[in-house]
């Protein structure tokens, strides 16, 4: 029998745990939510976590998820951070 597979890292970890999500993705499609929308809100999602474990700072969450600074700003619009001032 062959061992079972260990994630190298904890974001590959992470990713296998995306299948405790089927129930949520099976209520998606039943109620016809189009993966466009679907696929816009979780990018959003992800870039907005980013900027919040990154104080706001658009250029090190930019680094943090592996995306350019402009497309992180373009992503979350065009505001002012959320910890602007601290």
């Amino acid at each position: 029998m062959e061992p079972s597979h260990k994630p190298s890292t904890t974001g590959e970890y992470l990713l296998e745990r995306v299948a405790g999500l089927e129930p949520i993705m099976q209520a998606l499609v039943d109620h016809r939510v189009p993966m466009d929308a679907l696929l816009k809100h979780v990018r959003k999602m992800y870039a907005m976590a980013a900027l919040d474990i990154e104080r706001g700072n658009a250029c090190r969450a930019s680094v943090r998820i592996g995306m350019h600074r402009n497309s992180l700003r373009h992503i979350v619009g065009r505001r002012k951070e959320r910890h602007a001032g601290n």
